[in-house]
């Protein structure tokens, strides 16, 4: 119940004494939510301005409700604060029925954009969606794809290494806007050719209103064909702004997204060169540093002095 000055009761059959008789009427707010404070606060305000408690007297004796006017001051704090808790849990559960629906939405229209380019089939994986499935990384589709279209196909180690470094890297710092250096146009033309693949994978994503997949970043190119090649790292990096720290960071990933295309490109040659890269750029300080991960201070072995020498983010 709700009276005239804003206070909330809970009442039983056993709370009255007499048959509860209607006096009056009044227009309740809408929507009809009766748990929600704001509800009652508004059918409360409509209850005083109709002035109905003048013919109380009228109808039912003053002791209708039992005990009604002797609920303790507190109480009626407490019961006001479940009223504001019974609003705040309604309001989550809208929230969070919003978010089932928003993801419910979301995976329907990635079911969609893998049936569209071919990854699904009814319910069905086809083999290039299982290689989707089984790649991690943020960008798998989009990496995938640029399997099936050949497009890490027929490069040297040192190369490939090179065109896959545009998945894991991104430019920040004073890299910003900086100009890409490729080794050789080969190189370049794959860069491009990738360019074109997001573009079109990006148009479809948009479409369905999913996120969209990271764009290639050439930035790390020039350095990690260099790393690929023997080159140290001091000649590399000179005219970079890159840490060895960072270039250790952005190195592991390439590794590790090196070895998944090992293990899942449909070319074999392709699977191949993708081990023997991984392998290639795995070395000196990025193999060293990979050795000191779980090792505490007293494990940990004795840095060699070209390592030593290097900046101390490594």
């Amino acid at each position: 119940m709700v009276d005239a000055d804003d206070n909330t009761y809970a009442v039983i059959p056993a709370s009255l004494d007499v048959v509860p008789v209607a006096i009056g009427h009044i227009a309740l707010p809408v929507p009809y939510l009766p748990a929600s404070a704001t509800f009652k606060h508004e059918a409360s305000k409509r209850l005083a301005r109709n002035k109905l408690s003048k013919h109380t007297t009228d109808v039912a004796s003053p002791g209708a409700i039992k005990d009604a006017d002797d609920v303790p001051a507190l109480a009626r704090k407490g019961l006001r604060r479940i009223d504001k808790l019974d609003l705040e849990i309604g309001e989550l559960r809208r929230a969070i029925q919003s978010d089932v629906d928003s993801l419910a939405r979301q995976f329907e229209r990635v079911i969609q954009i893998l049936e569209e380019r071919g990854h699904l089939v009814g319910w069905e994986l086809t083999p290039s969606g299982d290689r989707v499935a089984r790649l991690y990384h943020e960008s798998d589709l989009y990496i995938v794809e640029a399997m099936q279209a050949g497009l890490l196909d027929d490069l040297p180690p040192a190369e490939l290494a090179a065109v896959v470094s545009t998945f894991v890297y991104e430019t920040r710092g004073r890299d910003d806007g900086a100009t890409p250096w490729f080794p050789n146009g080969n190189v370049r033309q794959r860069f491009g050719a990738l360019l074109e693949l997001h573009h079109q994978l990006a148009k479809a994503e948009r479409a369905l209103l999913i996120p969209e997949t990271r764009q290639p970043d050439a930035g790390f190119i020039g350095i990690v064909h260099g790393w690929a090649s023997g080159h140290d790292l001091t000649d590399l990096t000179n005219e970079r702004e890159i840490t060895p720290g960072d270039f250790v960071r952005t190195v592991k990933l390439l590794v590790d997204l090196l070895r998944q295309i090992g293990t899942l490109a449909p070319n074999r040659a392709t699977a191949r060169a993708a081990r023997q890269a991984a392998d290639l750029v795995f070395r000196d300080l990025v193999a060293v540093t990979t050795d000191f991960e779980g090792l505490n201070d007293t494990d940990a072995p004795e840095l060699p002095e070209h390592v030593e020498a290097l900046d101390g983010d490594s």
